[in-house]
């Protein structure tokens, strides 16, 4: 499928019908598209023309006969046995029915299209009717009795009747029914069969072309007419809201079935729309799938004059498609000749191409397989006769190279052949051979020339050669002879430099210990000052911290002495608490003495004398404690007075050793940090002298090595020199196998 899809891998017999047969059918698809496009506009245009004049007439014709059934109704509302029927009272008219009843059934039989014919009350309820189960009935639903009873000529729209069980289709045409003084006094009513208006669209079914047909939708959008299916009459063309549902289930419309018919929608949305707006685009031809026949169709919308219905005529789109069809068939046929045509066209042209194609192939697989004597067979004069020319020409100029080649191949084999053999010449040592070469400037003389003065030149070279290597044999030999004496001197001063060195590193090792000794000693010196230093720092800090402690215990001894001197106040206070508490006790008794002489009346005194004599005693008793634990205190002060005294003394005679101490230290720290200084001057001595002998150890080491470098560096000369001797010997040997 690929191959056949990759037009580059087609053979060229089929590029070229392929080509033809487009280059033959693209115009006519262009002009098929182009013609097909005008004759679709053309069809929609008489379509529109067409539909638009049977919708203009079916429109007529439906307000026609809602026209007459109005007139009729206005016709009988005039009449005076009507109009005296309706403003009479209850009990004048049954004098009159019998005429008013005749009237009603020459009505009725006068047209099969009526199912009845009715006068309703100003109260609205049906005083006679030629159909006796509406008498005194109230017809409700219908607006348009409602609106009679205001004084207009009114067309209902489609319901079914309440007399027949809800089970008959009609439409009411109302007028009112006017007195003298043009007041309502009553509304006549025809009541006609919707199979009347159905069979007048039936009449139209088809007069627009095959499958046409019109459709009747309320201003609600529901359908109450067809031209030629029942099935979806009373069914919506599209989703009705919930009061309006409910409205018409509630005044039975369509009977008991409502409900079914208003919820089971058969969906257009166009005409659905269109019926429901104000004005409907009249003129405009719409698109749109019919839910009747199940296909899409064109249609044009009509609106009533005489009550806002919308009729819709309609035609399928398949029954456009017809001259579309023939159009397009004719055009394939023509496409189909065409091709043929092309092919065999193709065919035609195709083969003497190919042949002369197949003759280059054949020609060039010749030549590719060294058939330099092979021709094109090729007697056109167009470019594949010019091409199949050329493959001839370039054939008889490729033969004639190749032999011309050939025989420049033998002479060059030859020539190698000698060259060859010149060279086996030179690698055995023959350099007085020369090659016989031609006065020509090719390559090959060329090469000759340039090995000839190569030879040459390899010949004089040898012979240099020789005279050098015996220069350079003697040579070696006297080298060799004065590198041994050198090699002999050197091994003995690198054996004295050796020992040198030995005793310089014992040196060495003896001043890194004196250096280290002295580094230990500076060292110890120095922590000795620091302990010094640190020891004398505690001695001024311990002096201090006594100094402190002696201010605290002055501090003590006063605040003892103070607290002493309180403890004696609060003495005082006690001695007069107990003289208050001795007054106290005697008032007592004084006051129990009188509470007796005053009998009965004195004993809550004598309770009151009772407890101040308690509280005396027992304030009394109190103060002889707070004495004994004062008298306690005063003898605690006194001894820490004594001792705090006594520490004072301690700790003036501990701060005069602290500060003797001090000073001893002081001197100590003085004579220790100049010894420390001193061993630091030694130990830097010590170091340089370290430094001095490191320095001196470290060039005798450079000597010692730069002495073992040149025992080695001789004996390498050495080496070298007998190599160079040798290699003298064998060069003299290679040259004296040429022959010069």
């Amino acid at each position: 499928m690929k191959a056949v899809l990759n037009f580059r891998d087609w053979q060229i017999r089929w590029k070229i019908i392929t080509l033809l047969i487009i280059a033959s059918t693209l115009p006519l698809a262009i002009v098929a598209f182009i013609e097909l496009r005008n004759e679709r506009a053309e069809l929609i245009e008489g379509v529109r023309t067409l539909l638009s004049a049977r919708g203009d007439q079916v429109a007529g014709e439906l307000d026609a006969f809602n026209r007459t059934y109005l007139k009729f109704a206005g016709h009988l509302s005039h009449l005076p046995e009507i109009i005296k029927y309706s403003q009479s009272s209850q009990n004048e008219r049954p004098a009159m029915k019998r005429s008013v009843i005749d009237i009603l059934n020459v009505w009725q039989t006068s047209d099969p299209a009526f199912m009845g014919v009715g006068i309703i009350g100003a109260d609205g309820k049906v005083l006679e009717a030629t159909e006796k189960k509406l008498i005194g009935k109230n017809p409700g639903f219908y607006n348009s009795t409602k609106q009679s009873l205001g004084g207009i000529p009114v067309i209902s729209d489609l319901h079914f009747s309440i007399a027949e069980a809800g089970s008959i289709p009609i439409i009411t045409y109302s007028a009112p029914v006017k007195n003298s003084d043009n007041k309502v006094t009553g509304v006549i009513c025809l009541w006609v069969k919707a199979e009347e208006m159905w069979r007048r669209l039936e009449l139209w079914n088809e007069k627009a072309g095959e499958g046409s047909f019109s459709v009747l939708l309320d201003s609600y959008g529901v359908r109450i007419g067809h031209s030629y299916s029942k099935k979806i009459v009373f069914h919506p063309a599209g989703n009705l809201d919930q009061t309006t549902i409910a409205n018409m289930i509630n005044e039975k419309r369509f009977g008991g079935r409502t409900k079914e018919y208003l919820e089971s929608t058969k969906l257009f949305p166009e005409q659905f729309e269109m019926s429901r707006s104000y004005s409907p685009p009249s003129r405009e031809v719409f698109h749109g799938f019919a839910p009747v026949n199940q296909q899409w169709s064109y249609g044009v919308p009509r609106r009533l004059e005489t009550i806002q219905w919308t009729l819709f005529y309609m035609i399928p789109e398949k029954s456009l498609e017809a001259p579309l069809a023939a159009l397009t068939n004719r055009l394939i046929l023509l496409s189909l000749l065409i091709i043929v045509c092309a092919f065999a066209v193709g065919m035609l042209f195709a083969r003497g191409i190919l042949l002369t194609i197949k003759s280059l192939t054949e020609t060039a697989d010749a030549l590719s397989g060294g058939r330099l004597n092979f021709r094109a067979d090729v007697k056109s004069t167009d470019e594949l006769g010019r091409l199949g020319k050329s493959f001839n020409l370039m054939a008889e100029k490729l033969e004639a190279m190749i032999e011309s080649e050939k025989q420049t191949n033998e002479k060059l084999q030859t020539t190698i052949a000698d060259y060859v053999a010149f060279a086996e010449k030179i690698g055995s040592g023959d350099l007085t051979i020369r090659l016989r070469t031609d006065s020509d400037s090719s390559t090959i003389g060329r090469l000759g020339i340039s090995l000839n003065d190569m030879a040459g030149r390899l010949n004089e070279l040898s012979t240099q050669i020789k005279e050098g290597t015996a220069v350079l044999s003697s040579v070696a030999a006297e080298i060799l002879s004065s590198t041994v004496q050198v090699a002999s001197s050197i091994q003995e001063t690198a054996s004295s430099v050796s020992e040198t060195t030995t005793t310089v590193e014992e040196v060495k090792q003896t001043a890194h210990v004196s250096s280290q000794k002295a580094k230990y000693v500076m060292e110890s010196s120095q922590k000795a000052a620091h302990v010094s230093q640190n020891g004398k720092k505690s001695v001024d800090e311990s002096i201090s911290m006594m100094n402190k402690i002696r201010e605290q215990i002055e501090l003590v001894a006063e605040s003892i002495i103070k607290l002493s001197e309180q403890s004696q106040a609060i003495g005082e206070i006690i001695s007069t608490v107990n003289d208050l508490a001795d007054q106290s006790n005697l008032l007592a008794v004084n006051a129990a003495i009188e509470a007796a002489k005053a009998g009965e009346q004195g004993k809550g005194f004598t309770v009151v004398a009772q407890e101040v004599k308690s509280l005396s005693e027992q304030s009394k008793h109190a103060t002889a404690q707070v004495r004994t634990i004062l008298s306690d205190l005063q003898r605690a002060m006194n001894s820490a007075v004594l001792a705090t005294e006594q520490g004072t003394k301690s700790v003036e005679a501990g701060v005069s050793q602290s500060a003797e101490a001090g000073e001893s230290i002081k001197i100590l720290a003085e004579n220790i940090t100049e010894a420390a200084q001193a061993a630091t001057q030694i130990a830097a001595s010590s170091q340089q002298q370290l430094a001095g002998i490191d320095q001196i150890a470290q060039a005798m080491e450079n000597i010692k090595h730069s002495s073992t470098q040149n025992v080695a560096g001789t004996q390498q000369a050495e080496t070298a020199v007998k190599n160079l001797n040798d290699l003298g010997k064998k060069l003299k040997d290679l040259v004296e196998q040429y022959k010069v």
